[in-house]
């Protein structure tokens, strides 16, 4: 049976902020996600007249080498928003909110066991993204709700770096290489902040950075300034 990948699974009406019973199911190569059984705080709880009607039914295609996770619809629910959570082939990530801008990463198995990880300071929901099986980053906030804190975690509980990201910016993606150790992420730099929810014309585009980390460390290992396609 093929491993499940590194990747991301996207949820309808379900953000990284806090999963109390959660507990996907795994049939072959397809992993069955409920989410009427999950426990939603900050700003992204469901509108009680727009509750889940149906699970989230989600096939998973993965290669035998561990790959990326391709995830393809194979259902659907009614939601008012959307959210992901961060999944390895052994489980996923949930963030629990313990108050006072403190937040936990608590990482439940497949099979039902939970690993408590290192604890994160941020005035805002923290988001984590796997980079690779045993390492993730999470964007957090310091004083507001503009994520520009960035910090590098391991699954033995440990905080191994964390670091300030300049800038007001949009549209992040991360390209990956976990057998060098190393991500890339890539950032488009705004003029002015951006509001939510509304558009952003080309004038307030200041430029694309493309930042290449060295996860163990944080170490900036190429960094360069381009203009966004």
């Amino acid at each position: 049976m093929p491993p499940f990948g590194l990747g991301h699974v996207g949820l309808g009406g379900l953000a990284q902020d806090r999963l109390d019973r959660f507990a996907p199911r795994r049939h072959g190569q397809r992993l069955v996600l409920d989410p009427r059984d999950v426990h939603q705080v900050a700003d992204h709880r469901l509108h009680p007249g727009h509750r889940p009607v149906d699970p989230l039914d989600v096939a998973i295609d993965a290669s035998n080498d561990g790959g990326p996770v391709l995830a393809r619809p194979a259902g659907a629910i009614q939601t008012p928003s959307v959210g992901d959570i961060p999944a390895t082939t052994a489980g996923f990530l949930a963030v629990v909110d313990q108050g006072h801008q403190h937040w936990a990463f608590d990482f439940h198995t497949y099979s039902g066991n939970k690993a408590e990880l290192s604890p994160f300071d941020s005035s805002c929901s923290p988001a984590p993204i796997f980079v690779s099986h045993s390492e993730f980053i999470a964007f957090g906030c310091r004083g507001g709700q503009s994520r520009q804190q960035l910090g590098g975690f391991n699954m033995r509980g440990e905080e191994m770096w964390e670091q300030g990201l300049f800038g007001d910016f949009i549209a992040p993606s991360i390209a990956y290489a976990p057998a060098a150790g190393r991500f890339a992420l890539s950032r488009i730099l705004l003029r002015v902040s951006a509001v939510a929810d509304q558009p952003i014309s080309s004038d307030e585009v200041n430029a694309q950075a493309v930042v290449v980390y060295q996860t163990g460390t944080g170490k900036q290992l190429l960094r360069a300034d381009c203009s966004p396609s």
